[in-house]
């Protein structure tokens, strides 16, 4: 909990700095821009994932905020943040704040196409191959991978664009690919980290 509170406090003071920065310091709060369908699809999935992907659910830590957390930032990202509008501001610290882990990459590039480097299953496992034996941070990487998986998931039959893969069908099969590959080496580390 004291995490979570530190932080709340820091998004807090984040968002006060952008203000006072602000020549206008005007606040708008537009929730058109905030897609609830795809993020309630995701999150619902992403609950799914967690209660079916561990063989030992009783040793799953489902209330751990690091878990609740990774699930967030691998399947939706802080969406309410992109619904924020303060006026005689930019609005790339909102929009990459707000993206999930496998839609980083469209930040960097500048491009609405999702990158096969992020929306991939290679930054899910990288993060359980480094935090497996971490006590906290390991739910974590958990958390990220079952995220990370949902929103693959959705991907796939949502008319996605890849770079190099385009849209259609190459597009959908390494999606789906990756998918399958990171909901299988999730639910082997789900095992280790469940252990003893």
């Amino acid at each position: 909990m004291k995490r979570f509170l530190i932080f709340l406090f820091s998004v807090g003071l984040f968002l006060a700095l952008l203000v006072s920065l602000s020549p206008a310091r005007g606040i708008v709060w537009d929730w058109s821009r905030v897609s609830t369908q795809g993020i309630l699809i995701k999150l619902l999935l992403a609950g799914a994932l967690a209660c079916f992907l561990p063989k030992n659910r009783d040793r799953v830590s489902y209330v751990s905020l690091s878990f609740l957390i990774g699930i967030v930032m691998g399947s939706v990202g802080l969406f309410f943040i992109k619904a924020i509008y303060i006026q005689g501001m930019y609005r790339w610290p909102f929009e990459v704040l707000s993206l999930a882990i496998p839609e980083i990459g469209t930040a960097f590039w500048h491009t609405s196409r999702l990158n096969p480097l992020f929306a991939s299953c290679l930054i899910p496992i990288g993060l359980m191959s480094l935090f497996i034996s971490h006590p906290k941070l390991k739910w974590y990487a958990l958390g990220v991978a079952v995220g990370t998986t949902a929103f693959l998931m959705v991907a796939t039959f949502s008319s996605p664009s890849v770079v190099w893969f385009g849209r259609g069908l190459w597009a959908q099969l390494y999606l789906m690919t990756n998918a399958v590959v990171c909901a299988i080496v999730t639910r082997t580390f789900f095992t280790v980290a469940t252990e003893g």
